[in-house]
């Protein structure tokens, strides 16, 4: 019988009610700032009692585990994610900011809950599709056959006497041999974890959820490589695999494959069209924004757009576009349309204009010390723009921040599911 979880639910910055603060209390746990690209604790509730940027679902307690969704209603993750995949120089960076820990049991959400397993799958597919830029790995493979007319390696005696001799079946001929085949461990493992991707998304499609039809299409797509390859794994061949420095292609798609497979249990069977179990897991969808953010700018301006800009100390700046002298950063904040209290943004202008004081960076951008820069906010908004124009400085394309100099904000449009 299984046990009942009670759950706190939370959308992004929500604080938690009274009641909520005293079950955390009765737990006698410690809240903690989560660090600057660290593993989010108790999915990064903070000190303060609210939820941070952090969504997913993680255990506070034997029998209580809380829930953060997005705060903006129906936000279209996958599309950010897969904007975000497309663009090589972000879809290095995105594993670092999601993680899922296998070792807890798993927990039962409805399938709109359920925001890590189609990000596991898309980044899984566009890994295979990265791998078969290069050729599907050969190597020898064991085959048992029984020929007719002909004989190809050794001759299996026992199996030769009992199902072609004593039958009387003259022509025939048990062998064993080895075929330098592509139908190997690596890629029948591959083949395996891109099946229970397309049977997992096909029933995501039965429940009318906007999950992007286009990464079913590239994962069919990928299978098509894969025609010659079985799909018969075992857990020891999976244990034994050796890749080699020839093949690092393989270590990120065998790395999610398996994460994948863990994810399912290896088996589908009681996969569900409106609720499923899902390890505990977390998304930063503070950064998830920043290389959806990333990939637009650098679709429109190109090398002018600069990444992860180090300054003094352990700080770090999302972007600068050097031909503009400018100061860009992203802030995960739909507050920046409304105007009305400053206090909102005020942290942001502080950390900004540190920005555009600091040396290192300054240094980086090539710019005198007489300079004053201009800093942009880019923050998201639904119905705000859906790219940036190549053809104009980026500069005239944001709008001005009432009652600070040189200080500028530029709403981008974040997509929403289709209801």
């Amino acid at each position: 019988m299984e046990k009942y979880l009670e759950s706190i639910e939370l959308i992004e910055h929500q604080p938690l009610d009274n009641e909520q603060q005293e079950k955390i209390r009765a737990l006698g746990i410690t809240l903690v700032e989560t660090p600057y690209e660290g593993v989010p604790i108790y999915l990064g509730l903070l000190p303060t009692m609210q939820a941070s940027y952090f969504v997913g679902v993680d255990y506070l307690g034997e029998n209580l585990f809380i829930k953060v969704m997005p705060k903006i209603p129906n936000l279209d993750y996958m599309r950010m994610w897969a904007s975000a995949l497309k663009f090589r120089l972000s879809s290095e960076y995105l594993s670092r900011f999601y993680g899922i820990d296998f070792s807890k049991p798993y927990i039962e959400v409805s399938v709109e809950n359920d925001l890590i397993t189609p990000i596991l799958i898309m980044q899984f597919v566009r890994s295979v599709e990265q791998l078969l830029k290069h050729k599907l790995k050969s190597g020898y493979v064991a085959r048992e056959e029984n020929l007719r007319g002909r004989v190809r390696g050794r001759v299996m005696m026992g199996r030769q006497t009992a199902t072609n001799i004593l039958q009387m079946r003259k022509l025939d001929v048990w062998c064993e041999y080895e075929e330098f085949s592509t139908d190997i461990v690596e890629n029948r493992f591959l083949k395996r974890a891109l099946l229970f991707s397309g049977r997992y998304l096909k029933s995501i499609y039965a429940s009318n959820l906007s999950m992007g039809e286009g990464i079913y299409m590239d994962l069919m797509r990928c299978l098509t490589a894969f025609e010659r390859v079985g799909e018969n794994v075992t857990l020891s061949e999976i244990r034994t695999m050796r890749l080699g420095k020839l093949f690092r292609h393989y270590q990120e798609p065998v790395r999610l494959a398996k994460a994948i497979l863990k994810r399912f249990d290896n088996t589908l069977d009681k996969c569900s069209n409106d609720r499923v179990k899902v390890p505990p897991y977390w998304i930063d969808m503070s950064r998830l924004f920043e290389v959806y953010a990333y990939e637009k700018l650098h679709r429109a301006f190109g090398s002018q757009i600069d990444f992860q800009i180090k300054g003094y100390g352990k700080t770090s700046l999302d972007f600068i576009k050097k031909d503009e002298s400018l100061i860009i950063d992203s802030k995960y904040k739909p507050e920046y349309k409304d105007e009305s209290d400053p206090s909102a943004i005020i942290h942001d202008v502080k950390q900004l204009s540190g920005y555009a004081r600091d040396v290192k960076i300054r240094n980086t951008m090539g710019v005198a010390d007489n300079v004053i820069l201009n800093t942009v906010v880019i923050y998201p908004m639904v119905g705000g723009k859906e790219n940036i124009d190549n053809t104009r400085p980026f500069i005239e394309q944001c709008e001005r921040v009432e009652g600070f100099l040189n200080f500028w904000k530029f709403e981008l449009d974040v997509p929403l599911r289709k209801q």
